[in-house]
């Protein structure tokens, strides 16, 4: 879903989990369970506003810090390759004249 939000929105997305202990799965007693119920389960990831990562993948089982620097021209570049509301390939969005004609909101079928 991180992708995803990161095509449609031409946005970065940080996106970090926890990184689950054996002692965390003792104290939620979640052993048994179907979900949290392993050692591991983290993530870091940083993506780029056209849906690639920054890193590769860290181990799940590995708390880190990510530092990183980020080009906000990497921004401006994805809007322009994908438009997703479409308002560069729609022309009677951005039109700039004068209409004189009556216009319907309801039509019947």
């Amino acid at each position: 879903m991180s992708r995803t939000h990161v095509v449609e929105g031409s946005c970065f997305v940080l996106r970090c989990t926890d990184v689950l202990t054996q002692e965390t799965i003792d104290k939620m007693q979640t052993l048994s369970g179907q979900l949290c119920n392993k050692p591991g389960g983290g993530c870091c990831a940083v993506y780029k506003p056209d849906g690639r990562k920054l890193f590769n993948d860290l181990p799940e089982d590995e708390e880190s810090m990510l530092y990183a620097d980020l080009d906000m021209n990497w921004i401006m570049e994805a809007k322009r390759f994908l438009d997703t509301c479409e308002h560069y390939s729609r022309l009677h969005l951005r039109w700039l004249g004068s209409d004189h004609e009556e216009k319907w909101n309801i039509r019947s079928v």
